[in-house]
């Protein structure tokens, strides 16, 4: 870990007699252990995340949990960023998102007119070093 980083305990530790998916983490003090670590946790890179797992050793459904976790954040992230993207290219609405691999995506989209689908577009995305692009010579419009 970097010398900046500061541990925080996970939540199977601050309540270790509470089974992971408790209504306890969900409401009341529980909910606000699992916000504070969230809110902690989201800031730890990916690989930070990774150590994280392997200094508090978890229970095994704790330990599937958080697999979980770890592996939306990222994903979380991408779908924010390809969706900025798409914003700035159409005006028009998600239909469908799918990512073929870690690295390369595809996004559906549609226009709308008088509550009626009229045609949209299919984009491929790749990441790159910079972040997601959009493959143009694929780019596909559609239309009903």
């Amino acid at each position: 870990m970097p010398s900046d980083f500061t541990d925080f305990r996970a939540p199977w530790e601050v309540y270790p007699d509470i089974p992971c998916g408790s209504i306890h983490w969900r409401m009341g003090a529980g909910e606000s252990a699992m916000g504070e670590w969230g809110a902690k946790f989201q800031t730890l890179t990916q690989e930070q995340r990774f150590a994280y797992r392997g200094m508090h050793l978890a229970p095994p459904e704790w330990g599937k949990w958080l697999d979980r976790i770890i592996e939306s954040i990222p994903k979380q992230k991408d779908e924010t960023e390809i969706g900025r993207i798409i914003r700035r290219e159409v005006d028009e609405i998600f239909v469908s998102f799918t990512f073929d691999s870690p690295d390369s995506a595809e996004v559906k989209t549609a226009k709308i007119d008088g509550g009626q689908t009229e045609s949209g577009h299919v984009f491929k995305l790749k990441r790159s070093t910079d972040g997601w692009e959009i493959l143009k010579h694929l780019t596909q419009r559609w239309t009903v």
